[in-house]
């Protein structure tokens, strides 16, 4: 009998800004900035997206629609407004057997974000967060 071995991982994309200002933002033609001084990031950093992860993330879900071994990666693509709320929630990419469905579902029970900023100043920002999920059958 094989016995399903379910690996979480996560990545999280880092753009650490130490102390630059940048010459130029870029807005969309929404307005909705595509580059700013700092990133929008999730609340506690790297720890933080980990734990929340950890603790919402349905690992089963793989095993769950037969997905055979392998990565799935889905990226999810949203706007952090000023006030943290996302919004605009979508997958860039179906990777198949409900992983999109998961990026989605765990990218809207996330809390608020820290919002990208400009100048010293929260703007709405477009963000783009890669999740990883993994299967793996063992004996």
């Amino acid at each position: 009998m094989k016995h399903i071995l379910l690996i979480i991982t996560f990545f999280v994309c880092l753009q650490r800004n130490y102390g630059q200002v940048k010459i130029e933002t870029i807005k969309d033609s929404l307005g909705i900035y595509t580059e700013v001084d700092v990133n929008p990031s999730f609340p506690g950093g790297d720890n933080g997206w980990k734990y929340f992860l950890q603790k919402n993330l349905n690992p089963a879900i793989l095993a769950e629609n037969n997905a055979p071994d392998g990565t799935y990666t889905v990226f999810v693509k949203f706007i952090v407004r000023k006030d943290g709320t996302l919004t605009d929630i979508f997958c860039e990419n179906y990777p198949g057997y409900g992983v999109c469905e998961e990026g989605l579902r765990v990218i809207k029970k996330s809390p608020k974000w820290k919002p990208g900023l400009v100048n010293g100043q929260p703007v709405d920002a477009r963000k783009r967060q890669p999740i990883f999920l993994q299967i793996q059958s063992g004996n």
